[in-house]
């Protein structure tokens, strides 16, 4: 009796601990180094212009780094195949996050794997348990990205009329536009630092003012910033003070982003209320597959079960959408 009581210990405590290693080795494979914000932008818009590849370069490297190297580079191709690559490679960039859309693919991969098992073994082998665990771990890469990328959206625009106050002045002061944004970009911080930074590589590298404004624009999903790329474009083809012009324009959008906010403090009471209807059936249902599954594994092992849950996920997603038209307020 001592003996099945030891190994019923033991066998949980071996698996999670394989469970463990296994993350920790997914850690390695697929987390890059971290590098600068202000590097990868620059290497972004040098790569543009130049052909050179690295393939005459032989350098000892690691397991790890062969088998990470390996696998990101048949990620990028069939990436590349399916014209996915493009986009995430823009969500990333928006949400600031300095990984390649291969390495976010094998990422999402790996947290999905680690999910499944981590499920299965705290369920005590549900198969119900598993599936949830790798939904839950597919799902929450895209989540955080989508997240950090609607933050720095957020906060980009919420520091833009600040930084047309300070082109404007220093517009005034007798600066040229570049040496303007170059100012600018000395004193920001955050996503606007960022940004401006990136605006005067791609200058520096050809493009002109305006075009590298838009592509931000585009990229940050600001469309106050087009009417500021509008009004440079004004002033360059038909003259005027673009000093005063800017003033103008960052007036108008801190008046935008001060009734932004009010909305949004009046719609909080609704928002944090669609968060937590919608978390709520996807936690019970967490929690039976976890404690109880052999409840939860109806819905994956009868016919009645199955259009239960698919008819359930449909009403939560139409509930989500018609409550989110609701909440949301368009200023």
């Amino acid at each position: 009796m001592a003996v099945s009581n030891v190994n019923d210990i033991l066998l949980p405590l071996s698996i999670i601990g394989v469970v463990v290693a296994l993350c920790v080795i997914l850690a390695t494979l697929l987390i890059p180094t971290k590098q600068s914000s202000r590097s990868v932008a620059l290497r972004e818009m040098v790569s543009q212009y130049t052909t050179t590849t690295d393939r005459g370069r032989k350098s000892e490297a690691s397991l790890a780094t062969k088998l990470r190297t390996g696998s990101s580079a048949r990620t990028a191709q069939l990436l590349a195949n399916r014209g996915w690559s493009d986009r995430l490679k823009a969500g990333l960039t928006a949400a600031g996050m300095t990984l390649k859309p291969e390495e976010f693919v094998l990422l999402t991969i790996g947290c999905g794997v680690g999910g499944g098992v981590g499920l299965f073994v705290i369920g005590r082998g549900s198969i119900a348990g598993a599936l949830l665990g790798l939904f839950i771990g597919l799902a929450i890469p895209p989540l955080v990205l989508r997240f950090k990328a609607g933050r720095r959206e957020a906060q980009f625009l919420y520091d833009l009329p600040d930084t047309l106050t300070a082109l404007a002045s220093s517009l005034s002061s007798g600066s040229s536009l570049t040496q303007a944004f170059d100012a600018v970009a000395r004193e920001s911080r955050g996503p606007m630092q960022e940004e401006l930074q990136r605006v005067i590589i791609e200058n520096r590298l050809g493009t002109s003012v305006p075009d590298a404004l838009e592509q931000t624009a585009v990229r940050m999903n600001c469309g106050d910033l087009q009417m500021v790329v509008m009004a440079i474009r004004l002033q360059q083809s038909v003259g005027g003070n673009l000093s005063t012009l800017m003033k103008t324009v960052a007036n108008t959008l801190r008046e935008r982003v001060k009734m932004a906010r009010h909305v949004k403090a009046l719609s909080a009471e609704g928002r944090m209320s669609l968060w937590v209807l919608m978390a709520l059936p996807i936690v019970v249902a967490l929690f039976t597959a976890v404690t109880r599954p052999e409840y939860f594994s109806i819905f994956l092992t009868t016919l009645p079960g199955i259009i239960m849950l698919v008819m359930g996920s449909i009403m939560m997603l139409l509930g989500y959408l018609w409550a989110r038209s609701i909440v949301k307020v368009e200023v």
